[in-house]
């Protein structure tokens, strides 16, 4: 009879390591995931042969989950020229709000002007309907900008090789107009030197002229 009892109590224990063992199986599992991705455009003249872009994911605190393939709180990728290019996911344990940073860093490209933009991601987990079902969302800023973003969106404008050549050629105001004031002053001066010059000789002439009539008469 104790036999029995003893082997009715251990199959309770049993039971019960059973379903807390389930209990930390599903916990272990809750928890949700986002997928991070940038989009590049070009404006301008498009070229034929345009370097990738390079984008970089940055978490605000050090302790965010990250990325495969980051290093500590960030990540950088290479990213065609035009298109879509993604981070990959990223798995958060639970609920809490998680922040990030992407930018673009500036480029070679001499005909490119980069944009430098800079975007703010929250991820918000929250619990669904059930206890041990959680889900993200994604909240997206712009720094500078009020609102909030539907995608991350990287605007790249290149100029044709005529556009850059004449920006590079073009000569540079300085406002400093002191040279030029000087050659005018020379001018004027030099233009009064000799219309006083001339008026001098019309007047010499005129003169040798008056004495010669007076001699003939």
């Amino acid at each position: 009879m104790k036999r029995k009892g003893g082997e009715i109590v251990l199959a309770v224990i049993c039971v019960v390591f059973v379903i807390f063992s389930s209990f930390d199986v599903v916990q272990a599992e809750t928890g949700a995931s986002v997928k991070v991705s940038v989009n590049s455009v070009i404006t301008g003249e498009k070229p034929s042969s345009a370097s990738d872009n390079i984008y970089i994911l940055q978490a605000l605190d050090p302790i965010n989950p990250m990325p495969q393939g980051s290093v500590d709180d960030k990540m950088e990728i290479k990213a065609p020229a035009e298109g879509t290019a993604s981070f990959g996911t990223i798995y958060f344990p639970g609920v809490g709000e998680y922040y990030y940073r992407i930018s673009q860093k500036t480029g070679t490209q001499k005909n490119c002007q980069y944009d430098s933009s800079v975007y703010t991601l929250k991820i918000a987990v929250l619990n669904k309907d059930s206890l041990y079902e959680q889900e993200a969302y994604m909240i997206i800023g712009k720094d500078g900008q009020q609102g909030k973003w539907e995608n991350m969106v990287f605007t790249n404008n290149y100029q044709s090789r005529k556009e850059n050549t004449q920006s590079d050629t073009k000569p540079v105001k300085t406002g400093d107009t002191t040279g030029y004031d000087f050659y005018l002053a020379a001018l004027l001066i030099s233009s009064g030197f000799l219309m006083a010059c001339s008026v001098k000789r019309r007047k010499s002439s005129s003169s040798d002229h008056n004495r010669k009539s007076v001699v003939l008469k």
